[in-house]
C-alpha cells in the first residue's frame, strides 16, 4: 500500500448543510476526523471543500484546538484524482451517488474511490442516499462503511426497498452494487484507562455527589429523549426492582441533553414516580467536566434503548474502555459491542412483526418540506420506540445480580476495558479504515471486472 493510498481526503462541508447538525451523527463524523489526526499516520491532511473559508474551517475541527505541525491541503472542486492527490474521498453518511455522477462526468471513474461513512440510520437523508443508489455509478472499489451488522443490514435492505419499484418499472434484472464494510467508531481507552488519577476522580465525584463507598451509582449517558429511542421506563423500574432487591442506595446519574426544558420535565417526573427508592441525579453532559469524568463515579452502565437510531452508541463503546459493565437492551448495534454473560448482560428486546402497525405509519405528505420532514421522522422513530419492548424484569435481575456482588461487577469491567481495547480503540478502527482504503486501491487497479450476477 502506497503513502497516498493509505491516506484520504475529507469532505467538509459549511455548518448549516451537514446533514445530522446536533446530533449523534455529527458528534460521530467529528470523533472520526479528529481520531484520524491522531493515529493516522498522514504526512498532511487533505480536505475537499467548496471555498476556502470552508476548507479553513475544516481545518481547525480536524487539528483541535491544539493545532498540529503536519500541513493541511485543500483539494478544490474538481481537484479530486489529482497528481499527488489521496485517491479515497471519505464523506459523512451514505451520500455516494451525486459524487458518483461527478466523478463519471469528469471522466476519472478509476481514479478515485468514494468512502461513505455511516453512523446512524435516523435521519431523513440516509434514505434519499439509499435511494440514489439506484442507476448511480457506484463501483466495486467504492463502500458505505456501516458501525454494526445491524446497520450493514438495514441500509442493504433500505436500498433494496427503493430498488424494486424502480426496477419493476423499468424492466431491470440487474440489482445495484451496495459495496459495504463494517468498521465501527472507536474511543481513545488511554483516556478511560485505570490509573491513580481515575482512582482520586471517582472518589472526589461521588463525595460531590453524596455517593458513598456502599452505594451503587448507575450511569445513563447521552441525548434523552423518550421519543428518540431512549425512554427511561425500563430502566427506572429495573433500578428501582434492583435497589429493593439488594437493600442498597441506588443512585441513577443521567448525564446528557434534554432538547427540551418540557422534556426533562417529564424525565424527572417519571422518575419520581417509577424510581422513588432510586434516587436520581441529572448532570450536564455537555459540561467537559461531567463528559470526561462521570464515568469515573459509576458502578454499572445503563444502555435500555428502544429506538432505530441504536445502530452503534459511543456511549457504550467509552463506558467498557472505563471499565464498567454494562447492561443493555439486546437490540440493533448493541448486541454486537457488548456479549452477555461477558462484558455485561443483554435484556430481551422485542419489536412486532413485519407487516403490524401500518396503521401507525405517516402520510408521505407530511415530509415535503424540510421543517416538517424533520419532524414527521422524529414522529416516526417515536412510534417505533413506543412499540419496542425491553424485558424489565431480566433487566432487573441483571442489575441486582452485579448490584449484589462485587467480584462479577470487576470480572465483567475488566473483560469490558479488555474488549474495548482490543476492537474499538481508535488506533485499532483507523487502521482498519487505511486497509480498507488499500483495498479499494487494488480493485481500482484491476485490468476488469464482472459485475455480481442478478440472483
Amino acid at each position: 500500500m502506497t503513502e497516498q493510498s493509505a491516506n484520504a481526503v475529507f469532505l467538509h462541508l459549511p455548518r448549516p448543510a451537514r446533514a445530522g447538525e446536533g446530533t449523534e451523527t455529527a458528534d460521530g463524523w467529528g470523533r472520526l476526523e479528529r481520531a484520524f489526526a491522531r493515529h493516522g499516520e498522514a504526512e498532511a491532511f487533505y480536505i475537499h471543500a467548496l471555498a476556502k473559508a470552508h476548507f479553513d474551517a475544516g481545518c481547525a475541527e480536524i487539528l483541535g484546538p491544539g493545532g498540529d505541525h503536519r500541513p493541511c491541503r485543500w483539494v478544490p472542486p474538481g481537484g479530486l484524482g489529482g497528481d499527488g492527490v489521496p485517491p479515497t474521498l471519505l464523506l459523512p453518511g451514505a451520500a455516494l451517488a451525486p459524487f458518483a455522477w461527478r466523478r463519471q462526468a469528469g471522466g476519472r471513474t478509476r481514479a478515485y474511490s468514494l468512502v461513505g461513512v455511516l453512523d446512524s440510520l435516523a435521519e431523513p437523508a440516509v434514505f434519499d442516499d439509499a435511494a440514489g443508489f439506484a442507476g448511480a455509478p457506484i463501483e466495486p472499489w467504492d463502500a458505505v462503511v456501516c458501525p454494526s451488522g445491524a446497520a450493514e443490514a438495514a441500509f442493504r435492505r433500505l436500498v433494496e426497498e427503493t430498488w424494486s419499484p424502480f426496477a419493476a418499472r423499468i424492466g431491470a434484472i440487474a440489482r445495484p452494487e451496495v459495496p459495504t464494510r463494517i468498521i465501527p467508531f472507536g474511543v481513545d481507552c488511554g483516556e478511560f484507562a485505570e490509573t491513580s488519577e481515575t482512582r482520586a476522580i471517582r472518589a472526589r465525584v461521588r463525595r460531590g455527589l453524596g455517593i458513598g463507598d456502599d452505594d451503587l451509582a448507575l450511569l445513563l449517558f447521552g441525548r434523552f429523549d423518550y421519543r428518540d429511542g431512549r425512554h427511561p421506563i425500563a430502566a427506572y423500574l429495573a433500578a428501582e426492582e434492583a435497589a429493593k432487591r439488594t437493600n442498597r442506595r441506588c443512585f441513577l446519574i443521567h448525564a446528557g441533553r434534554f432538547p427540551s426544558a418540557e422534556i426533562e420535565r417529564e424525565y424527572r417526573d417519571a422518575a419520581r414516580v417509577l424510581a422513588p427508592a432510586t434516587r436520581c441525579i441529572f448532570l450536564d453532559g455537555d459540561e467537559p467536566a461531567v463528559r470526561g469524568n462521570v464515568w469515573f463515579a459509576a458502578d454499572i452502565f445503563v444502555a435500555l434503548h428502544d429506538g432505530v437510531r441504536e445502530m452503534a452508541d459511543a456511549s457504550v463503546v467509552t463506558a467498557m474502555a472505563s471499565g464498567l459493565p454494562v447492561v443493555a437492551s439486546d437490540w440493533g448495534g448493541l448486541r454486537e459491542a457488548v456479549r452477555d454473560g461477558v462484558e455485561g448482560f443483554l435484556a430481551p428486546t422485542w419489536l412486532p412483526e413485519p407487516g403490524q402497525g401500518s396503521d401507525l405509519a405517516l402520510a408521505p405528505e407530511l415530509d415535503l418540506v424540510p421543517e416538517a420532514r424533520a419532524q414527521a421522522f422524529a414522529q416516526q422513530n417515536g412510534i417505533v420506540s413506543q412499540v419496542t419492548a425491553v424485558d424489565v424484569r431480566a433487566a432487573a435481575e441483571a442489575l441486582a445480580a452485579l448490584a449484589s456482588d462485587a467480584d462479577k461487577r470487576r470480572a465483567f469491567g475488566e473483560a469490558a476495558r479488555k474488549r474495548a481495547r482490543e476492537v474499538f480503540d481508535w488506533k485499532t478502527i483507523v487502521a482498519q479504515h487505511r486497509a480498507l482504503w488499500g483495498d479499494l486501491a487494488e480493485l481500482r487497479a484491476a485490468p476488469s471486472y464482472s459485475p455480481s450476477p442478478p440472483d
